[in-house]
């Protein structure tokens, strides 16, 4: 390996280095994440695969020091790299203990000038799981860097197993800093120049009065999508001919446009720097964050949107190696401040598994980076939970709820993005006094898909109340999904009818989600209806299957398949009342679920604190309306206690008890409930 080399920084790595100078103590640049290994771990031969691939990462024994002609990185040749192994399989929850451990080291500064800028550790979480801590400082690496290392490790460690001997696959880190030097001196740094100054030129919003440094604890909110969307913005990229990474982001673009700044607002996009293939097995740091500038207007059609993104990105691709705080300074802009008015988008991760000894691990990313304003990261890797994104805030300009606000608003707009564009949706004017949307314009989903929304932006929220008890939105879709189990195990398909003869009840709430999930349409039954009506509706509609409350406990294994279904299938089966003779049934399509949704949240002033009251009889299409705009809007629907009797004086003391804001009701009840008595919780009625 030779002796030490002292090298100059890179451009990338300068930047880093003055703002960690200025805070010495400040470990917002410490960045990691673990892999979870399931399976037989030798312990001994994995802190030997760590121990060979930090002889060949040249990145990872690194020291860096201030000299008389600037800052060096001086590369030794050896560096000890202790792997703890720490035991948390006593805990009762062995990986929230080692988490939390986990986060403790990243909550430390690194001495740069002292130590190689990294820290590991081994946590043994049972007898066949363990968790690989890789933290870094991020002079040092980049996403795709740490990506590099955790395959190397994972694959040293196979070759070991296996009795061979492995060589050494990543190229010298001067390779990435001679190709930095070269560029810098090149004709190409200056046409960069050129096009990003051309291209901003009067297109960026003013930067804000006071920039908000990088805080030492930053925001971050997580939140699992179902697989099933992410197939869905695929499907709907091949039908464009555009890449699956073009659809996020004109999504993210189309929240910019509503909430950024309208027509003027620009995306942050994360991109590698890398160019060349001796580039790309070097770890090391070269990521970028410049401006995605999307010119957009009212009018425009989401499928032209992610044309108009997919171009752009291209451009901006072809000068990517310009530095976005070279241009930020070019510009006149103070540090810190972004380039970007809407949200700093990072899609990853950057290849596929990593799999030690034939064990797959899943890997859980627990700090990325700096954090100028709003990050939002896109993870498309495996995960049982679902498609992972991370939203991460600068405290400095986010508290918890302004984050959460954006979160909600930024998975709305992806979750219904691919359906809009197929149906000629809109981009609509921006702005406090823009009217709400119109429900025609509004992207149509499935109740199944306006539910995984909802679950994904308010999963801890309380989303069902009944009698004093609870159940959150991550507990209704697990007891929904058992349901789903129970009826897929039992035959039933999309498009086919299945009947609920279960009164207004959390489980009638339950049953609906999960007859949904499965791809089939739901008849609800009020079993309180007469006799010879019920069983005329069961007659006419023949339902594949009638369930009542019994068969819809919350039991039996978690998951179930998730059924696609296009928006044009059936939601549900009503009956009119027949007053004008014989009930009819009518076949409500998931078309206008979304709009109606919509409307009326922005009509009734439905916000996530609100408690409206589940009044209509299943049987009756409002009880629809009611669970639709409560849950979309990821607030909670109180359902009345089994023995509640619909009379004016039960339901105010009911409305009281139960801090009742929605309440739907007849004139004819309401004119029921006693002189003097008030509704003071009621905001809407």
């Amino acid at each position: 390996m030779g002796g030490e080399t002292r090298r100059p920084l890179s451009s990338a790595q300068l930047g880093i280095w003055y703002a960690q100078q200025l805070d010495p103590a400040n470990p917002v640049h410490v960045v990691g994440e673990y892999a979870d290994i399931p399976g037989e771990l030798d312990v001994e031969a994995f802190r030997a695969a760590v121990t060979h691939t930090v002889g060949e990462a040249e990145a990872l024994r690194t020291r860096f020091e201030d000299t008389a002609g600037g800052p060096r990185q001086r590369i030794v040749p050896h560096a000890e790299v202790p792997v703890p192994l720490i035991d948390v399989s006593a805990e009762p929850d062995p990986v929230a203990a080692a988490e939390a451990r986990m986060r403790e080291v990243l909550a430390g500064p690194m001495d740069l000038a002292a130590r190689p800028p990294l820290r590991y550790a081994l946590y043994r979480a049972g007898p066949r799981r363990h968790l690989w801590l890789q933290a870094y400082h991020h002079i040092a690496l980049d996403g795709f860097g740490y990506d590099l290392v955790a395959k190397r490790v994972a694959e040293v460690y196979t070759e070991l197993l296996a009795g061979r001997t492995p060589g050494r696959v990543f190229g010298p880190l001067a390779t990435l800093l001679d190709e930095d030097a070269e560029y810098l001196a090149s004709p190409a740094h200056a046409e960069d120049r050129a096009y990003w100054l051309g291209r901003l030129a009067g297109t960026l919003p003013l930067p804000p009065a006071a920039p908000g440094p990088a805080g030492r604890r930053q925001l971050r909110l997580t939140a699992y999508l179902p697989w099933s969307l992410r197939d869905e913005l695929a499907g709907l990229a091949g039908e464009l001919g555009l890449r699956w990474s073009s659809v996020v982001l004109a999504a993210a673009a189309a929240y910019a446009y509503s909430t950024d700044g309208g027509s003027r607002a620009a995306l942050g996009l994360s991109v590698s720097g890398r160019r060349t293939a001796g580039s790309k097995r070097v770890p090391g740091l070269t990521a970028n964050v410049l401006p995605l500038l999307v010119p957009a207007e009212p009018g425009l059609s989401l499928a032209g949107l992610a044309r108009r993104v997919s171009d752009e990105t291209g451009r901006l691709l072809r000068h990517q190696r310009y530095r976005g705080e070279t241009l930020r300074r070019d510009l006149g802009w103070p540090s810190g401040v972004p380039l970007h008015s809407g949200p700093h988008v990072n899609i990853g991760p950057f290849g596929g598994g990593v799999r030690f000894g034939g064990h797959e691990a899943s890997m859980r990313n627990l700090s990325i980076r700096a954090v100028e304003d709003f990050l939002v990261t896109v993870y498309t890797r495996p995960d049982e939970a679902g498609m992972r994104i991370d939203f991460e805030g600068n405290p400095a300009r986010h508290d918890a709820a302004g984050l959460a606000a954006r979160r909600d608003a930024f998975l709305a707009v992806l979750g219904s993005f691919a359906a809009g564009a197929r149906t000629g949706a809109v981009l609509v004017p921006p702005g406090p006094d823009a009217p709400p949307v119109p429900a025609s314009e509004v992207a149509p989903q499935t109740l199944a898909g306006l539910f995984a929304t909802a679950v994904a932006t308010a999963g801890p929220r309380v989303a069902v109340e009944c009698a004093g008890r609870r159940w959150s939105y991550a507990e209704l879709d697990r007891w929904s999904d058992r349901i789903a189990a129970r009826l897929a195990a039992r035959g039933v398909r999309r498009d086919e009818l299945v009947a609920l003869a279960v009164r207004r009840s959390p489980a009638w709430v339950a049953g609906v989600l999960a007859v949904a999930k499965t791809g089939a349409a739901v008849f609800s039954v009020d079993p309180d209806y007469p006799r010879a009506r019920i069983e005329y509706m069961l007659a006419d509609a023949a339902p594949a299957l009638v369930l009542g409350e019994e068969d819809l406990g919350d039991d039996g294994p978690d998951g179930a398949p998730r059924a696609t279904v296009p928006v044009s299938a059936p939601a549900y089966l009503i009956y009119t009342s027949g007053s004008t003779g014989q009930p009819k049934g009518v076949m409500v399509p998931h078309t206008g679920l979304a709009g109606l949704a919509a409307a009326q949240r922005a009509r009734f002033a439905v916000t996530q604190d609100a408690r409206v009251l589940l009044f209509a009889s299943p049987s009756f299409d409002a009880s629809v309306a009611e669970l639709i705009v409560t849950l979309s809007a990821g607030a909670t629907l109180v359902v009345p206690p089994p023995d509640w009797a619909a009379s004016g004086p039960e339901l105010a003391e009911l409305a009281a008890e139960a801090g009742v804001t929605h309440l739907t009701v007849p004139p004819s009840l309401l004119a029921t409930v006693p002189e003097g008595e008030r509704l003071p919780s009621v905001r809407t009625l």
